[in-house]
C-alpha cells in the first residue's frame, strides 16, 4: 500500500513569560491516508511536550516494528593526547598549555574556553550517550618535535603522511612512560596548516591506520587554531583563526569554529569504538538535499553553532543517537495512534524519542528526489530540543537556531550505514520556526504518491 504522509504539526517557539500553550485544532483529512502529528501541550521551559500522533485512512494495522539492535553495552575509550609540532614550525600558540588540553579533553568541571563551562569532550560523549560512553585519558606533557613540514611534503606517497607524523610523534615518548599504561586511541594536536586527518587517511581518504606498535586502534591528527596573522604552511585558507590574540591563561578561542570541528572530526575517528549498535559507517550527515539535518546535529552543520561568539557545537540529533544505540526510541505500531508525553532530548528519564512507522512491517517507502530514488524502511522520528539551562549539564544545544519539537523523515535503504550514503534519506522536515506572537500554525508536509 502506498501511503501519502501528511504531517500536521502545531509548532511554536516560546519566549519567557510571553510563551503560551498550543490549542489543538480540529482537522479532518478529505482524502488519502497518512499520519498527523499535533502538539497538544508544550511546557514553557521545554521540559516536555504532549504530542498526538494519529493515523488516518489506514484500514490495516500491524505489529510494532523492530527496535534498532544494540550490539554492545557501555563503552570505554582511553585516549592519549600528544602535543606535537613540526621542527620548522613557528612558536607554540600561547593558549596551548597542557592544562588547556586537559580541560578541553577530560575536564569534568570545566572545558576548553574561558566561560568555565562544563563543555569538555569527555562530558559531551557522556551526556550524548546517557552515560553509556566513558572517555578517559592523559595528556603527554612534553611537546613532540617531529620532522620538518618540508620533509613530509617530499614523501612519495602523501597518503602515508599522517601515519608517519603520528608514528614520529609516538617515537619521541620516553620509554618509561608506557609502563603500566594502555590506550585505545591517539590524538596529535599540532600547530600546522593541514586541518585534520583521522584513521590513517589524508583528508578522510584511505589507507587505514597501521600502527606498528599495536598500541592504538586509530588516531586523529588535528591542527590547533592559530593566532591572527600567524602562518603555518600547507592550507592557509582552511586555517581556523582566532580573531584576537589570547593569552595562555584565558583559553578564549572566541570567534573560532575549532572546538566543534574538533569534536566532529574526533567522532569520525572514534565512532567504531563508541557506538553501541551494529552501524558500520561513520561519515558526515550534511549532503543536501538528501541529508538536511542542518544545525541540529554535530555531524551536520551543528558543529559551527555559536553563542555570544563562542563555538557551541550541538548535541547529536535523535537520528544519530538512535543509530549509535545511545537512545532507544519508543516504537509505535503502524496504524495505532498515540498521545505521548515526550521529555526533552537531553533529559535522563521518560520517552525522549518516538519512532513512527509509515508502512506495515516489511513494506518499503519510496521517494524520488532530484536525480535519486530512495527506497527502504520509511519512518518519522520525533524529539524535543531545548536551548535553555539543563540541571547538572552544559547544554550544547544552546546554539541551536530554534527549540521545540523536531520531526525527522527517514527512508533507510542501508540501515547499517550512517551519513553520506546515497541509499538513505534523512531530513529535518519540521521544527518550531515561529515567533510567540504568531500563535499556532499548521504545517503540512506531503510525500509523492
Amino acid at each position: 500500500m502506498k501511503t501519502k504522509v501528511l504531517l500536521l504539526a502545531a509548532l511554536i517557539v516560546f519566549c519567557g513569560a510571553c510563551a503560551r500553550a498550543p490549542v489543538r485544532k480540529a482537522w479532518v483529512p478529505t482524502s488519502g491516508s497518512g499520519v498527523a502529528v499535533h502538539i497538544d501541550k508544550m511546557d514553557t521551559n521545554f521540559k516536555y511536550a504532549k504530542v498526538s500522533i494519529d493515523y488516518f485512512g489506514v484500514n490495516e494495522k500491524s505489529a510494532k516494528v523492530k527496535a534498532p539492535s544494540q550490539k554492545f553495552g557501555n563503552r570505554r575509550l582511553n585516549i592519549l593526547v600528544i602535543p606535537a609540532r613540526f621542527a620548522d614550525s613557528e612558536d607554540i600558540p600561547r593558549f596551548a598549555t597542557f592544562d588547556w588540553m586537559k580541560n578541553m579533553m577530560f575536564g569534568t568541571s570545566k572545558g576548553g574556553d574561558d566561560r568555565n563551562a562544563r563543555n569538555s569532550v569527555k562530558n559531551y560523549f557522556a551526556w550524548s550517550s546517557s552515560g553509556k560512553v566513558k572517555l578517559s585519558g592523559d595528556i603527554y606533557e612534553k611537546w613532540a618535535v617531529v620532522k620538518k613540514l618540508s620533509d613530509y611534503r617530499e614523501m612519495d606517497n602523501q597518503n602515508d603522511l599522517p601515519t608517519q607524523i603520528v608514528q614520529d610523534a609516538i617515537s619521541t615518548i620516553d620509554v618509561g612512560y608506557w609502563r603500566g599504561k594502555s590506550y585505545d586511541f591517539v590524538v596529535c594536536l599540532m600547530p600546522g596548516g593541514f586541518w585534520s586527518i583521522y584513521k590513517g587517511g589524508w583528508y578522510e581518504q584511505l589507507p587505514h591506520w597501521r600502527d606498528p606498535s599495536w598500541r592504538f586502534k586509530g588516531y586523529l591528527v588535528m591542527e590547533m587554531p592559530v593566532e591572527k596573522d600567524s602562518f603555518y604552511g600547507m592550507e592557509p585558507k582552511r586555517r581556523l583563526l582566532l580573531e584576537n590574540e589570547q593569552s595562555a591563561n584565558s583559553y578564549g578561542l572566541k570567534h573560532s569554529w575549532w572546538y566543534g570541528s574538533f569534536l566532529h572530526e574526533l567522532f569520525h575517528g572514534i565512532g567504531p569504538y563508541v557506538t553501541l549498535s551494529d552501524v558500520e559507517n561513520y561519515a558526515d550527515l550534511y549532503q543536501p538535499p538528501f541529508e538536511l539535518v542542518k544545525e541540529y546535529d554535530l555531524m551536520s552543520g551543528g558543529n559551527h553553532n555559536s553563542v555570544n561568539g563562542y563555538n557551541e557545537p550541538s548535541f547529536f540529533s535523535g537520528y544519530t543517537k538512535m543509530k549509535l544505540g545511545f537512545v532507544k526510541p519508543r516504537m509505535l505500531k503502524f496504524g495505532n495512534g498515540k498521545r505521548i508525553k515526550i521529555k526533552f532530548a537531553e533529559g535522563n528519564s521518560g520517552t525522549r524519542l518516538v519512532k513512527v512507522p509509515l508502512h506495515k512491517s516489511g513494506e518499503l517507502g519510496t521517494m524520488s528526489l532530484k536525480d535519486r530514488t530512495f527506497s527502504g524502511e520509511e519512518y518519522l522520528l520525533i524529539e524535543l530540543r531545548k536551548k535553555g539551562e539543563i540541571s547538572g549539564k552544559h547544554n550544547f544545544d544552546a546554539g541551536l537556531p530554534h527549540e521545540g519539537v523536531a520531526i525527522y523523515h527517514i527512508i533507510e535503504g542501508a540501515p547499517k550505514e550512517y551519513g553520506n550514503d546515497a541509499k538513505n534519506l534523512v531530513q529535518l522536515v519540521d521544527l518550531s520556526l515561529l515567533g510567540p506572537s504568531l500563535g499556532v500554525v499548521d504545517y503540512v508536509y506531503r510525500l509523492e504518491e
